[in-house]
């Protein structure tokens, strides 16, 4: 994969091209050239089940013993399911989907409703199948979660997005989880008093699936890359020209009864009366598509030389466009932002606002104001920015940006310890998603920049609710939640994400975070260590605090230059556990002495060993008082310029692939100045840098 530089993999000095990646270019372009060229018609796929359809089936592949299991644990009422459980050990309680056939969209839709459920919704998880924690940490396997309220049944729609080549994907399929569920115990107990649902007068929560249906690949046919590509050309086998000559196509039912094996002995391909003069038109339509900007002559005279190369050596049209097209992706063209130095033509600024914001090439509206004489004074830079960043592309923008500025890439880098018993994967899962969109709730609203540190709101689903104490959420979807009186959450700096990647695992570190409010939030990073500092070693026994260990490192004038600065914001977080739980004292992984058990205020059922009190307060070399989050949040709400030139540097960075220099400071100064005036909106913020000589040369 690609090298990360200053957080971002769009670092041009980090990014490489090794032989290996060489080799492998033709490679890849094939699989695009064989998803846009497809050897057989791609149909939509329209298909599903009952409830009661699923549960016959399970019990019939599932063999005698799950039966059992699934006479308590899953009933049926009329054509409906209800489950009353889930299970890692029985993969018969997922509801597995039709084998996909293509790429592309897919919409599923689950009918159904929660059942004793005390009102509160029943999660369903959208994943792939037959991949583990262990095979996929980072949990990529879940694609969405939806929440089945209750009161009646309704259908909850997923669609997601099937990639073109995936090795998720290699022998997967779809299925349904009942992810909030209670969880049914291993087959080896079998006895009635021990299965969900089998206990006399069992009231828990249960899920009725009425049906569930898959439908896709969603969308234009043919598919409009087909149409930029290759105009009116037409796709289609010897069997289907001569049919249609005859004066008859084959209609659907006729083509969907051919098997696989007849279109290998008679695939689609490009057919044209004239190839010649189809290979003229082809290079003309595909070559600016594909590399993003008008070609000079002499660029297509060197694919058409190239197309007809083939043709000349007895090649048919078909393999002719198949090997332009090969070359064209293999391009450095296609692969590379490049170009002189100096002032970005529109095409140029077009390609870079386009990828900046939606990490593609320009839709048809962008590319049609580029090719205008007086663009991008005519509408502006900052309409161009606005209509973007309202799209729902700009997503890809609030993950790609807002979390690798954040430094949320490096979440699964470490585990917690076991003796966090309350983490779990719908934390881990909820965790990046919390930031995310939070970050983007904050730019389509144009929230201040102080908002990212200091919010009266949050981004929360239910399980991230329990975990930070916040009554009345439920469910596993996402939504803005005000802060209850007395929360000591808000912005980003007391996200659980946050926290848990600026932790061991096993340990907080005053250190690593307050490393991080400096490099991330205040554009600041401290020095390196000198060589040879030792590390500060975690005391898991509680014998000593982190104040008395780092009180001795502080010693060191060399070492105090840095923590003086470090130390404090860091100490302020101290209340945060590794997975951001609130704590008033440590927890003690390896008891020893006099330490007692204690129950865990937001875990009650856990039971944990409790150490020493928890110290926040740090008198700064200023005299400012840093003692606790509250007070973090004031100190960083006095350096909004300086948290937004940060910002600015950052964005700089990820949109041009150079990071700001000695130079360019001024400019981003007078950006930012702009955008405060104007409310100091985070959406205001970019538009005023896009507008800088920063962004608009290279």
């Amino acid at each position: 994969g690609d090298s990360i530089g200053a957080e971002f993999d769009t670092l041009a000095s980090s990014l490489g091209m090794s032989s290996a990646h060489f080799i492998a270019l033709p490679d890849a372009a094939d699989h695009v050239i064989n998803h846009l060229l497809p050897a057989s018609p791609r149909f939509v796929q329209s298909g599903g089940f009952t409830g009661r359809e699923w549960k016959i089936r399970q019990e019939r592949d599932a063999g005698a013993s799950m039966r059992r299991v699934f006479e308590w644990s899953v009933r049926t009422a009329r054509d409906s399911a209800i489950l009353f459980a889930r299970s890692s050990h029985h993969p018969w309680f997922n509801l597995e989907l039709p084998r996909l056939n293509s790429p592309g969209r897919y919409r599923v839709v689950l009918r159904g409703q929660a059942l004793q459920s005390t009102n509160r919704p029943i999660a369903v998880a959208l994943l792939i199948s037959g991949l583990s924690s262990d095979q996929d940490p980072e949990l990529r396997r879940i694609l969405a979660i939806r929440d089945v309220p209750p009161g009646g049944v309704t259908d909850v729609k997923f669609e997601v997005d099937v990639p073109i080549v995936s090795p998720l994907w290699k022998t997967r399929t779809l299925m349904l989880v009942p992810w909030t569920l209670s969880e049914q115990p291993h087959p080896s107990a079998l006895e009635a008093e021990a299965l969900i649902g089998g206990r006399p007068g069992f009231d828990g929560p249960a899920l009725e699936i009425a049906s569930v249906r898959l439908e896709g690949p969603l969308g234009a046919t043919p598919d409009p890359a087909y149409l930029r590509l290759f105009g009116d050309l037409r796709l289609e086998s010897d069997r289907m020209r001569i049919r249609r000559e005859g004066g008859r196509p084959l209609t659907d039912r006729e083509l969907r009864a051919l098997t696989s094996e007849d279109w290998a002995r008679d695939p689609l391909r490009l057919r044209a009366a004239s190839p010649a003069e189809e290979v003229t038109r082809f290079v003309s339509r595909a070559l600016p598509v594909v590399i993003r900007r008008t070609p000079t002559q002499a660029e297509l005279m060197e694919f058409q030389d190239l197309v007809m190369g083939v043709v000349g050596r007895g090649g048919d049209l078909h393999e002719a466009v198949r090997a332009g097209l090969q070359a064209m992706l293999c391009s450095a063209g296609f692969l590379l932002h490049a170009g002189p130095p100096g002032t970005l033509d529109r095409e140029a600024l077009a390609n870079r606002l386009s990828f900046c914001f939606w990490g593609r090439p320009p839709d048809p509206g962008l590319r049609e104001r580029a090719s205008r004489s007086d663009w991008p004074l005519n509408p502006g830079l900052g309409v161009e920015v606005g209509r973007l960043l309202g799209d729902p592309k700009a997503a890809e923008f609030a993950e790609a940006f807002g979390g690798r500025w954040l430094g949320l890439n490096r979440l699964n880098e470490t585990l917690p310890d076991r003796a966090y018993g309350e983490f779990d994967d719908d934390l881990l899962w909820s965790m990046p998603r919390e930031t995310v969109g939070f970050f983007r709730e904050v730019l389509e609203n144009d929230h201040s920049v102080r908002t990212l540190v200091a919010s009266d709101w949050g981004w929360l689903n239910g399980r991230l609710a329990r975990h930070y104490s916040v009554p009345n959420v439920h469910g596993m979807e996402f939504g803005k939640v005000n802060w209850p009186a007395g929360s000591r959450r808000g912005g980003v700096i007391t996200h659980a994400s946050i926290l848990k990647l600026t932790a061991n695992g096993t340990t907080t570190s005053p250190v690593l975070r307050g490393k991080w409010i400096l490099d991330r939030i205040l554009g600041q990073p401290p020095t390196p260590p000198p060589p040879g500092t030792p590390a500060i070693e975690p005391d898991i026994r509680g014998a000593s605090t982190v104040r008395e260990q780092l009180d001795l490192h502080r010693k060191d004038p060399s070492c105090n230059r840095c923590h003086r600065l470090l130390d404090p914001p860091g100490f302020a977080l101290e209340n945060f556990d590794v997975i951001g739980g609130w704590r008033d004292w440590y927890r003690v992984l390896a008891p020893g002495g006099q330490v007692r058990s204690a129950r865990l205020p937001h875990y009650p059922h856990l039971a944990v060993n409790r150490g020493r009190e928890v110290e926040t307060r740090f008198v700064a070399d200023t005299g400012e008082v840093f003692d606790g989050p509250d007070a973090l949040r004031s100190h960083l709400l006095r350096r909004e310029r300086e948290i937004a030139e940060a910002l600015a540097g950052r964005f700089i960075t990820y949109a041009t692939g150079a990071p700001p220099q000695f130079a360019d400071r001024e400019e981003i100064r007078k950006a930012v100045a702009r955008a405060l005036a104007q409310g100091g909106g985070l959406r205001t913020l970019l538009k005023c840098v896009v507008e800088t000589p920063m962004f608009l040369e290279r």
